[in-house]
C-alpha cells in the first residue's frame, strides 16, 4: 500500500513539471476539462464532455491556431474554430498579452508560442514568446487572473526588458564602481526576472542605480586580486556592500576576486543582497 501511495505522489509531482518551451510539447496536452493528459488520449472523444464544451465558431489567426494546437488534445476542433470555454479564455488572455507587449515595447514585434493556462496545477497563466524573426530565444510572461463581476481582470508581467538593458546596466555599474573601486575590472549583470508594466522599453536605469526604482537583478563584480592579500578580501567585500547599500541599489550581488589575466579562475567569492 505504501508503494502505491508513493507512486501516486511521484506521478502528481511529475505533472507539475510540464514545460512548454516554444515548440510543441511531446506527450502532454490539456483536454476540454482543463486536465493535463498524455498523447495516448489524442483521440479524445468523450461525447458528454464534447457536448458540454462545444462553443460557437470563432475565426482564428494562424498564430492562435498554432498556440491552441500546442496545448490541446482535439486539434480538429481548434482548426474548425469550435472552441471550449477554457480555450476562449486563453484567447482573451492572448489578446490582452499582445496589447500589453505592444504598449510596453512599441519598437518590437512578438509571437506568443506556447501557454500553460491557469488551472488546478498553475496559479497563473504562463506564456512563452519570442521576438519576431529571432528564433530560438524565448521569454516568459505571467498573467494573474482575477475573477470579477464585470469579467476577468489580468495583471501581466514579463522579462523581455532584461534583454534590452542587460549590457547597459553592466556598463553603468562599471562606471559607478570604478569611481570608488579602481580595482574593479569587470561587471556582468543578468536581468531575467518577470516584472510588470513599469519595466518596459523606456526604463530609466539612472533611477535604478540611484535606488529610486527597485529592480531585481543578479550582478557580479570582478575585483583584481593581484595587489591584494587574501586577508583583505573580506574587508573589500564589506566596503563594496556598504557602498551599494548606501546607494540603495536593490539586487543580488557576487564579488569575485580574480587575476586580470584570467577572470574565469575565481580565487575568492562572497555574496550579498542590496536593499
Amino acid at each position: 500500500m505504501k508503494r502505491k501511495i508513493l507512486v501516486s505522489i511521484l506521478l502528481a509531482m511529475s505533472l507539475t513539471t510540464i514545460s512548454c518551451s516554444g515548440s510543441r510539447r511531446e506527450g502532454n496536452f490539456i483536454n476540454d476539462n482543463m486536465e493535463i493528459t498524455d498523447d495516448r488520449q489524442d483521440n479524445y472523444d468523450n461525447k458528454e464532455n464534447e457536448e458540454d464544451t462545444s462553443m460557437n465558431e470563432r475565426e482564428l489567426t494562424q498564430e492562435q491556431i498554432d498556440l491552441l494546437c500546442n496545448i490541446s488534445v482535439n486539434e480538429e476542433k481548434v482548426r474548425n474554430g469550435n472552441l471550449a470555454s477554457w480555450q476562449i479564455e486563453v484567447l482573451n488572455q492572448y489578446d490582452s498579452a499582445m496589447e500589453y507587449l505592444k504598449g510596453k515595447y512599441p519598437s518590437y514585434e512578438f509571437v506568443l508560442t506556447c501557454c500553460e493556462p491557469k488551472n488546478k496545477l498553475n496559479s497563473f497563466t504562463t506564456f512563452n514568446f519570442i521576438e519576431k524573426n529571432v528564433e530560438g530565444v524565448y521569454y516568459d510572461m505571467h498573467i494573474d487572473v482575477y475573477e470579477e463581476e464585470s469579467g476577468n481582470r489580468y495583471e501581466i508581467a514579463d522579462n523581455f526588458y532584461g534583454k534590452l538593458f542587460k549590457d547597459e546596466m553592466a556598463d553603468k555599474f562599471m562606471e559607478l564602481m570604478k569611481e570608488e573601486f579602481p580595482e574593479c575590472i569587470n561587471v556582468t549583470t543578468n536581468i531575467s526576472y518577470v516584472q510588470g508594466k513599469d519595466f518596459g522599453e523606456n526604463l530609466d536605469l539612472e533611477k535604478v542605480l540611484s535606488g529610486e526604482i527597485v529592480m531585481s537583478h543578479n550582478t557580479d563584480f570582478y575585483i583584481n586580486a593581484e595587489n591584494l592579500a587574501e586577508a583583505e578580501y573580506s574587508e573589500k567585500v564589506t566596503q563594496i556592500k556598504d557602498f551599494i547599500l548606501e546607494k540603495g541599489i536593490y539586487g543580488s550581488y557576487d564579488v569575485k576576486f580574480v587575476k586580470e589575466s584570467n577572470q574565469e579562475d575565481v580565487l575568492y567569492m562572497e555574496h550579498f543582497f542590496g536593499e
